[in-house]
Formats: C-alpha cells, structure tokens, sequence
C-alpha cells in the first residue's frame, strides 16, 4: 500500500479564475468587492483572526449575492477556527497542520 499524502488536484475551471494579489502589507481594504465569478484565494498566513474573519465575511456575502465557484487555499492555517462560522465552504483537502482547501459547494 502507498503511504504518500495524498495530493490535491486543481479542477480544470481554476485557469479561468480572476485574480488579485494582496500581500501582509496591502491587505483588502473593506471597500473590495470579491468578484462574482469562478474564484481562487491564496492565503499564506496571512492575518490574524479578526482579519480572516473580516475577509470571510466579505467572501461570504459576494457568493450569497451569487453563489459561484471559489476555492480557498490555505497555507500556515493559523486561524483556520475562523472557518467553522462560514459554512459556505467545506474544507475538501488537508495536509498535516499546514495546508487546508476550502470550496463551496459549486466548486466539486
């Protein structure tokens, strides 16, 4: 039997994904507005707790306006707890403490 982690694979519609880049010192101001269309966020460790809830919160009421693909890769998932108040995405893939994949329900 193979004892290697199993990797994840990226469907084939992340090619078609918008993109925005944000680092730890330019974080998304409250005025961003998630775009209402196939979606990937990156997140390397990116912020504290209240902050990831803060961008959730903003995710969530871009996909409630218009439910749509989004995948959230977390990597370093420090503050992964947050994810528990946001149903809308279900954690698909998780290696060790470090890397978590979230999508919503369009996204399998």
């Amino acid at each position: 039997m193979n004892n290697r982690p199993r990797r994840w694979r990226p469907p084939a519609e992340l090619a078609n994904c918008a993109v925005h880049r944000s680092t730890k010192t330019t974080p998304l101001p409250d005025s961003f507005r998630f775009p209402r269309t196939p979606l990937v966020v990156f997140a390397y460790n990116p912020f504290g707790y209240d902050l990831m809830k803060a961008v959730l919160r903003n995710l969530s009421e871009a996909y409630a306006e218009e439910p749509h693909p989004i995948w959230f890769i977390y990597r370093i998932a420090t503050q992964r707890k947050v994810f528990e108040d946001f149903r809308f995405l279900q954690e698909a893939f998780t290696q060790g403490e470090g890397y978590h994949v979230y999508c919503t329900a369009e996204a399998t």
